[in-house]
Order: structure tokens, then C-alpha cells, then sequence
């Protein structure tokens, strides 16, 4: 979706922009012209914005509990090969 402005960067690349900004990464295009006269991306980054405020990048890190839930199964055997060789 484009909106009306004299910039060459649509919304697209614009919250492309945006969003590797909000990361810390390097912007691949400068999006400020564009989100200057687009209310529609300025909405957008305002909604990044307070996500981000809410601290995702702040949520502690869950333990790999694989080991423990692969350990907790009955392992199956025999059954998927008897009834492929039947299927054939």
C-alpha cells in the first residue's frame, strides 16, 4: 500500500526500514520522509513501539525441556514397519 508523498518509499519498505530500526539492525532504505506524511505507517511504528515498550526482548529465557519430554514417551516399535510391509 502506497500512500501520497513525494518520497520513493511505499509503506512496504518503509515498516521494512522500520522494523530493522526497532531491531538494531541496519536500515536498508531511510524510511523518515515517508512516515512523516503516512499516517497509516505512522500507526504502525507507534504499535511497534509499545509492544517492544512491553519488553519481549526482556522475557527470560525458558529451559529445553526436550530431553525430558522425548525421555517421559514410550518409544513404539514394530508397528509402522509391520503395517507398511502389509500395505505392499
Amino acid at each position: 500500500m502506497a500512500c501520497d508523498d513525494n518520497t520513493r518509499v511505499d509503506c512496504d519498505t518503509c515498516r521494512e526500514a522500520l522494523s530493522a530500526r526497532t531491531d538494531g539492525e541496519p536500515e536498508p532504505t531511510v524510511p523518515d520522509g515517508h512516515l512523516r506524511d503516512c499516517v497509516a505507517c505512522q500507526d504502525w511504528y507507534a504499535t511497534v513501539n509499545a509492544l517492544t515498550w512491553f519488553g519481549a526482548d526482556d522475557l527470560a529465557p525458558t529451559p529445553d525441556v526436550t530431553d525430558a519430554v522425548l525421555g517421559s514417551v514410550e518409544p513404539r516399535t514394530g508397528l509402522l514397519g509391520t503395517r507398511w510391509r502389509r500395505s505392499r
